[in-house]
């Protein structure tokens, strides 16, 4: 069975939600279960609310044959609305997922773009700090292998970030 981005979301908003309700009751916890599921998909959520429906159903019918009746079935409707707040205050810690796909740049075709053999049309930077210090100039290899590109060294390794920009400009 495959599971789609927006069930999955459900199941993870509907938890959140809950753990954030619990400390104000088990009626506030299965109603932001089911506020908060409904958000990123609502036959998850109306699925959530009717499971949350029986259980607390269940729940007041055993509760019923106890002696708490009374005072279990008083704030019952404050708990259910506190948790439906919770359900939806959970936008404000993660924002629900859109349903519109995202937009994509189309296709481009580059033209013109090969790359020549000297080099030409090619800006390099050389880092003189880099590398394994056996001798060998960078920049000497670099112009003598492309003879047409542009090879910028800075006199300071610190000025680097300036020469890139002064390359890039260019």
């Amino acid at each position: 069975m495959r599971v789609d981005r927006f069930t999955r979301r459900a199941g993870l908003r509907a938890a959140l939600a809950a753990g954030l309700a619990a400390p104000l009751g088990r009626e506030a916890a299965l109603a932001a279960a089911a506020a908060g599921a409904v958000q990123e998909q609502p036959a998850a959520g109306a699925v959530v609310g009717a499971g949350a429906t029986v259980a607390l159903a269940l729940d007041r019918r055993g509760r019923r044959r106890g002696r708490r009746r009374h005072r279990a079935l008083a704030g019952t409707p404050v708990r259910v609305l506190a948790g439906v707040g919770v359900g939806l205050a959970t936008r404000a810690l993660w924002p629900v997922a859109s349903k519109e796909p995202a937009a994509v740049a189309p296709h481009r075709e580059w033209t013109g773009l090969d790359p020549a053999p000297d080099g030409t049309g090619l800006g390099v930077v050389v880092n003189p700090g880099a590398g394994p210090g056996n001798g060998d100039d960078p920049a000497t290899l670099l112009a003598a292998a492309l003879p047409g590109a542009e090879i910028v060294v800075p006199d300071d390794p610190s000025d680097l970030a300036d020469a890139l920009h002064r390359l890039a400009r260019s």
